[in-house]
């Protein structure tokens, strides 16, 4: 059994609906649950200013859950917890991935395990995250808009938001690119980027941080397709 992550975002949009959402971040429904093969999950705010801005965007949020197979997962993503995340929902997605290789922590754990070996060609999703030092928090924030722009367009980028547990100073972010190398054109060729990298190095940022990368192996939901990657509809799988 290959260990599994879903990163799951849900878009709502009346007023009723975006409050049951912001309260779920503060009682979510997975706590002191007894989840089967659930290892490690984390609810996650979505920054405005397409996704990275400190000021939140109260229409989109996430939920990142790891377990210790697709079966658990599907089985999850199928059950009465995720229904409550839905329900209210106009748009959501839901990305199973396979990690290819992980450093560093998240809250002192590592939740990811390598499971696949890296395919050239196929798309690629990469998580981010790191705990800022309140000593460090605006001059992180001030290099952020500039970074922000330079990913928007950028050739293979095909979906990318920042997220975050806690505003300022708990950070991460989720991107899908075609391949392994337009991701890597981005991070070591894009001026702005390599500029927060040394920035990172320099004064040090961080007191804990993790970066991940992952192939998606299915996508259930309708906000963003990845080409090339298993579309499963969850309702016809459920009638079947």
């Amino acid at each position: 059994m290959a260990q599994t992550t879903v990163f799951s975002f849900f878009h709502y949009s009346s007023t009723s609906a975006k409050w049951r959402a912001f309260k779920r971040m503060g009682r979510p429904p997975l706590l002191h649950k007894q989840i089967e093969g659930l290892s490690f999950w984390k609810t996650l705010g979505v920054g405005g200013n397409k996704g990275f801005s400190f000021k939140p965007d109260f229409s989109l949020y996430a939920l990142l859950t790891v377990f210790d197979s697709e079966i658990n997962a599907m089985s999850f993503i199928k059950g009465k917890i995720m229904q409550q995340y839905v329900n209210d929902t106009d748009q959501h997605n839901h990305f199973f991935l396979h990690n290819i290789t992980s450093h560093g922590r998240w809250s002192n754990t590592e939740p990811f395990q390598s499971s696949i070996k890296l395919i050239t060609d196929q798309p690629i999703c990469v998580i981010t995250r790191a705990t800022i030092k309140p000593s460090q928090t605006l001059r992180f924030w001030k290099y952020v808009p500039r970074v922000s722009r330079s990913i928007q367009n950028y050739q293979g980028r095909l979906f990318s938001k920042g997220v975050g547990e806690w505003p300022l100073f708990m950070q991460a972010t989720f991107s899908v690119w075609n391949t392994i190398d337009d991701m890597k054109k981005y991070a070591y060729q894009n001026d702005e980027h390599l500029e927060m990298i040394r920035k990172t190095q320099k004064l040090g940022w961080y007191k804990e941080e993790l970066f991940a990368r992952f192939h998606p192996i299915l996508q259930i939901g309708n906000l963003i397709h990845i080409p090339g990657i298993e579309i499963k509809d969850l309702e016809t799988d459920n009638k079947s």
